[in-house]
């Protein structure tokens, strides 16, 4: 059975580049120049994914996407599955999903850091895995190896390379660290406070206004964390 999937860039090429690797899947390819001309295949036909380019002029990606949210009428009113999108206030931009939907995915906390040359990329299902993507060039996995890491990574770990680490770990190195904070007789800096969860539930408030009321909101910060 053909789908629709709709590719949609401000850059021809990207949309090439797009075209090249989605063809082999037999799938009908649809272009759209903007976030305008994407609004207006939907209204012509209905499309199994939707691939968005973020950075568009006039209607970027992220306007996109809300827009295209809201010609779905209907009403969602379970919190199992939420995206989030934050603005840094130095600019960068970054997206969080949050799912119980998503079959086979037990215990997966994933991160990854995408710049103009690299990205790399962690899955708390293969803690041992560093993934980092170039361009130009093959991309790579970094094993966890204590003698690569810097002197704050290796008191996170506990075996040599080649000895698998996982979730259990991660409490051993949180609550190590906060005993050498003890055994020294002052605050260290390398596990969250109470201070750190209150900005989290800052962050969390400020994600339910802009549920609410639909647009961007700023996180309220009366005494900025650290200081």
């Amino acid at each position: 059975m053909t789908t629709n999937i709709l590719l949609v860039d401000d850059q021809v090429e990207n949309l090439m580049a797009l075209e090249a690797v989605l063809e082999p899947l037999g799938q009908n390819l649809v272009r759209a120049n903007s976030g305008e001309e994407a609004l207006l295949a939907l209204l012509k036909d209905d499309y199994a994914l939707i691939l968005l380019d973020v950075q568009m002029p006039d209607l970027d990606g992220y306007q996109t996407a809300t827009f295209i949210k809201q010609r779905d009428g209907r009403e969602v009113n379970t919190e199992d599955a939420a995206t989030i999108l934050v603005r840094y206030e130095d600019g960068v931009r970054g997206a969080l999903t949050v799912s119980q939907l998503s079959p086979g995915r037990k215990n997966s906390l994933r991160f990854e850091i995408d710049g103009a040359r690299s990205a790399a990329a962690w899955d708390s299902e293969r803690p041992d895995e560093l993934w980092i993507g170039h361009r130009g060039r093959s991309s790579e996995t970094l094993l966890r190896d204590p003698a690569l890491l810097n002197a704050e990574g290796r008191r996170a770990t506990w075996l040599p390379g080649g000895h698998g680490e996982g979730f259990g770990d991660t409490f051993k190195a949180l609550y190590a660290a906060v005993y050498r904070a003890v055994a020294a007789g002052k605050p260290g800096d390398d596990y969250p406070t109470f201070a750190d969860g209150h900005d989290a539930i800052l962050v969390l408030e400020a994600v339910a206004r802009s549920s609410r009321e639909r647009r961007w909101v700023e996180v309220d910060r009366a005494v900025k964390v650290g200081n």
